[in-house]
């Protein structure tokens, strides 16, 4: 859809139920009465580039979402109302701008407002954008309003949701954000010389750790041969973030004999117990130097994380040495 544009209809612009990869460019919905003047129920990859609004009495948002799937907003006009859908101009309830209802996976990319803002309408209940508990991954940036303080023209109860606002008012003239924006996936890399014997376990007294001969890698050595020996490592891990894979840089002497048996990550808040949240029993024998890369999903820590090695060595003359511990972390 190209350049449409109503006047003063009882009803929306675009009023769409299921279906979906619609693009709109440059249409004006100028008075839409009674309804909003976009609303979209059950759709998908919708895109709308400079939709326009007049801004009278839609209700209950002038941009209306539910269950939803892919839409983009890109600079959408969002003027206030000019009479609220219940009650009198001063103390009545206005409609919002825009509504989202268990929507995923939206945008909105810059848009502004009219000369006043949502939440100073009326009792005070507008707002320009409301994102309700059930939607996820909705996300604005660019927008701007008028409110006094600019969190106060959003309500945002999504899941991983966030918005960018600009408040052009003198008295809120900053950029603030709102939510719990997603996180873009990120490796830290973490050295390994805070490594250390594993006490308890069978063997431990038997265990040496010592500085690698070049770079910051440790050397790993036993001198009584035997399974079950295990080195710990505490990870630096923000709970707010998820872990999806941990690499183990390192090498071995002799794959016939030593190598690395079980990957494994523990969890820890009250001692003393710890709970296993990853084992990963693949063996690692490569003689040259090399990382491994054990997938772990998507777990968010509630408490301390510790990587583990257990090693396995089958002569005393064999060494383990380990190079760098890399951590994705993501939302």
């Amino acid at each position: 859809m190209i350049d449409c544009h109503t006047i003063f209809v009882p009803g929306a612009l675009l009023d769409m139920e299921g279906g979906g990869e619609l693009l709109v460019l440059n249409c004006r919905s100028e008075g839409g009465i009674g309804r909003p003047a976009w609303k979209f129920v059950d759709a998908v990859n919708i895109t709308l580039i400079n939709p326009a609004n007049e801004g009278r009495s839609e209700n209950p948002s002038i941009f209306y979402f539910e269950r939803c799937n892919v839409v983009v907003l890109i600079n959408p006009q969002i003027p206030t109302a000019r009479t609220p859908i219940i009650g009198n101009p001063v103390t009545g309830t206005y409609p919002d701008g825009i509504q989202f209802i268990d929507c995923e996976n939206c945008r909105i990319i810059g848009g502004h407002l009219g000369a006043t803002s949502f939440a100073g309408q009326g009792d005070g209940t507008a707002r320009m954008i409301r994102v309700d508990a059930s939607s996820k991954y909705i996300v604005g940036v660019g927008l701007q309003t008028h409110a006094g303080a600019p969190e106060l023209d959003v309500d945002n109860q999504g899941q991983q949701s966030c918005f960018e606002i600009w408040g052009s008012n003198p008295a809120s003239n900053r950029v603030v954000k709102i939510g719990d924006c997603p996180t873009q996936d990120h490796t830290i890399w973490i050295g390994p010389l805070n490594f250390v014997v594993s006490e308890g376990a069978p063997g431990w007294e038997t265990l040496s750790i010592r500085r690698g001969f070049s770079g910051n890698t440790i050397r790993v050595m036993s001198t009584v041969p035997g399974d079950l020996k295990w080195i710990s490592l505490p990870l630096p891990i923000p709970t707010n973030l998820k872990i999806k894979k941990v690499t183990v840089c390192y090498e071995v002497s002799d794959p016939l004999s030593s190598f690395i048996s079980q990957v494994r990550l523990s969890e820890e808040k009250e001692p003393p117990t710890a709970t296993v949240v990853h084992d990963d029993p693949t063996d690692l024998k490569m003689t040259g130097p090399t990382c491994y890369e054990s997938i772990v999903g998507s777990l968010r820590p509630q408490g301390a994380i510790t990587l583990s090695l257990r090693m396995n060595f089958g002569d005393a003359s064999d060494h383990i040495d380990i190079g760098a511990i890399g951590v994705l972390l993501g939302s």
